[in-house]
């Protein structure tokens, strides 16, 4: 067998589709409604499967569904909000609060996960996730 050169990314830029009513904030993590794919703020609902960080804010109040588009950043990694994680939760799989904060587990209804926590600030309460 002979070495191989591995294709490595950081992460994509993609425009998503806004959600109906739904205001996404520069910086949020967002998600996906399911099935209909739809962009929204991250939350702790069922349905929701994030994919990302948005780089604009996008208003859609009073909007239909994909009535505006939103420039996300897919995976990478992204420095968050924590809440109630230390450094025991390293290299564990975190999950959705809000669209600025990151759980664990316990911490959280429907379990939506984000990825897995790098590194923490347990003082300041920051955390780089791997999406």
């Amino acid at each position: 067998m002979a070495n191989a050169p591995a294709s490595l990314q950081k992460g994509i830029e993609t425009t998503q589709p806004v959600a109906a009513n739904a205001h996404i904030y520069c910086g949020d993590l967002v998600g996906w409604t399911l099935p209909d794919k739809y962009l929204i703020p991250a939350s702790d609902t069922a349905g929701v499967y994030i994919i990302g960080t948005a780089l604009e804010e996008c208003d859609n109040t009073g909007g239909a569904d994909g009535d505006l588009s939103c420039r996300v950043y897919e995976g990478g990694y992204r420095d968050m909000t924590t809440s109630g994680l230390t450094r025991a939760d390293k290299r564990n799989t975190v999950y959705c609060l809000d669209a600025q904060t990151a759980t664990t587990k316990a911490g959280t209804t429907n379990k939506i996960g984000i990825g897995v926590l790098i590194a923490i600030d347990e003082t300041n309460n920051i955390g780089t996730i791997k999406l």
